[in-house]
């Protein structure tokens, strides 16, 4: 079984700090992903309510592997 999903498009994407996004990436690639089976993403269709910031830091922490 694999999970896909996983990051707040409601609340943390749009309103939390880069540094915010960058600590739950890391926890849930930590902890969902430990084993494998999981493909972090959003958890759906990302709106245009969504700082640069903010996918700047989801998008390099996942690419970087930063936990």
């Amino acid at each position: 079984m694999t999970f896909l999903g996983g990051m707040s498009v409601q609340k943390l994407l749009p309103f939390g700090t880069p540094q915010a996004v960058r600590d739950e990436t890391r926890r849930l690639m930590d902890e969902m992903g430990r084993d494998g089976g999981f493909i972090i993403a959003p958890s759906h269709d990302m709106g245009g309510d969504i700082p640069l910031d903010n996918m700047v830091a989801f998008i390099e922490t996942v690419r970087d592997g930063d936990m």
